[in-house]
């Protein structure tokens, strides 16, 4: 690099850790790392089990930085990644045994206004014991729907996954495309359709922006 070495010698690298704290009194003691990265990570999800942890990590080598998920044991045996392109929101069923996301099908098109489609997905990530799979399954795509990078999922105690999107119909031009996304639940029992949650006749305006929510503990409300 010649002189330019020195400029080089100038630069910073931040480090991003994913790491368990044992709560102390008033101090936390440090433990565990998990994962560390010279990618930012990101919306860390802990198992119902507290075995296994989700998270994500923002790929700045990728195009689009598109976000990836990964899972890793509280064993600190090594992150494993679960799909690359997924949005924010990502949830655990139950049994602390699946994972249930939404990814991109398509890099990000150089003109923002284009069309990207997207998949609601699940994929098994751990053994009947709760331990992390050396390689999770195949994905198992579930809804088909228009991606989005802030798109949030939470599976149910009942099996059923609830997630936002936005309604439309195909074929249509860009101007039918909607500006409104709503939250639509996928009943295991009835895997061949989808039902919307929030009634149409909700007044409400929503954020086009921020289509992330959060279930109470109890299930019979929604934070949006």
């Amino acid at each position: 690099l010649g002189d330019e070495w020195k400029e080089m010698e100038k630069l910073e690298l931040e480090i991003s850790d994913l790491q368990i704290f044992a709560l102390d009194g008033a101090k936390l003691k440090p433990g565990a790392k998990l994962a560390t990265s010279i990618d930012d990570i990101a919306r860390p999800n802990i198992s119902p089990d507290g075995k296994l942890v989700a998270y994500l990590t923002q790929q700045w080598d990728r195009a689009d930085a598109a976000p990836a998920l990964y899972v890793v044991s509280t064993k600190a045996s090594g992150p494993k990644l679960v799909a690359e392109r997924v949005a924010l929101g990502h949830d655990w069923s139950a049994d602390g045994r699946r994972l249930a996301f939404i990814r991109a099908t398509s890099e990000q098109p150089e003109d923002d206004s284009n069309v990207r489609l997207g998949v609601l997905t699940t994929a098994t990530v751990a053994g009947p014991d709760g331990v992390l799979l050396d390689e999770p399954s195949p994905v198992d795509d579930r809804v088909g729907l228009i991606f989005g990078e802030t798109l949030g999922v939470q599976w149910m105690q009942d099996g059923r996954l609830l997630f936002s999107s936005v309604e439309m119909r195909l074929p249509a031009t860009t101007r039918d495309m909607p500006q409104q996304w709503s939250l639509f639940a996928l009943d295991p029992k009835m895997p061949a359709s989808v039902n919307r949650v929030l009634g149409r006749d909700l007044v409400e305006p929503l954020s086009s922006d921020i289509t992330l929510f959060e279930l109470s503990p109890d299930e019979t409300r929604v934070l949006l």
